[in-house]
């Protein structure tokens, strides 16, 4: 049987013109950054910091990460390597931030349930 289906395929691959796509010849080398980022390279990139702040608090709260991470040696290192015009924050900041962002939730989400006439929650207990 499995004779007769092998004969089938190449009988039918024989009549058949097959379309072929041509794949770009990328080689076989992985690509790399030829220029590493110096520090005067990245003087030249502007990041806000409060854009750097928002990105923090959010890398902690989705990551689930404890708020001592922003005071680790390595994470502190990991900043300033990778932009050394900013800075990372304290722990007390980062408390102060989420605070703030809390606040900002609550009102955000009390105003939106102000605009509905009727509420369903559940809760498992």
């Amino acid at each position: 049987m499995r004779n007769t289906i092998l004969k089938y395929v190449s009988s039918v691959r024989e009549t058949k013109k097959w379309k072929t796509r041509e794949e770009p010849n990328l080689g076989t080398k992985q690509l790399r950054i030829d220029v590493p980022m110096s520090p005067a390279a990245a003087r030249q990139v502007r990041v806000k910091q409060q854009d750097v702040n928002k990105a923090i608090t959010d890398f902690i709260v989705e990551g689930i990460h404890p708020l001592s991470t922003v005071e680790e040696p390595a994470y502190v290192s990991l900043l300033s390597t990778l932009n050394p015009s900013i800075s990372g924050m304290s722990r007390p900041k980062l408390i102060r931030l989420l605070t703030n962002d809390n606040a900002l939730l609550k009102t955000n989400l009390k105003a939106k349930l102000e605009e509905l006439d009727y509420v369903c929650l559940t809760a498992d207990i």
